[in-house]
């Protein structure tokens, strides 16, 4: 739907793409797809430090009201194996 800027449920041709958010607290935040926990030694204790990163925006098919979410820089997602991790297609599908 991105590259094509076509619903594949409907065929449609008007896409909207906007950010996604969460409001939290009174206050809008982007909405993320991974969070990073980073173990840091401070004052003599370990602490872990957690970031989200992987900020989400959304296709959304005027016609059919069909979304699809898209994470904006997913080069800047941290595999770090507990909270992302990746999948890689090995050989072809069993068919």
């Amino acid at each position: 739907m991105k590259r094509s800027g076509r619903c594949p449920k409907c065929d449609g041709s008007v896409i909207y793409v906007a950010d996604v958010a969460d409001h939290d607290d009174g206050h809008m935040k982007p909405m993320r797809i991974a969070r990073h926990v980073d173990r840091q030694r401070m004052l003599g204790m370990n602490v872990d430090v957690t970031t989200s990163v992987g900020d989400l925006e959304a296709g959304v098919c005027r016609d059919c009201g069909y979304t699809e979410f898209y994470v904006k820089n997913p080069g800047d997602i941290p595999l770090d194996g507990k909270t992302a991790w990746l999948l890689e297609r090995k050989g072809e599908p069993y068919r």
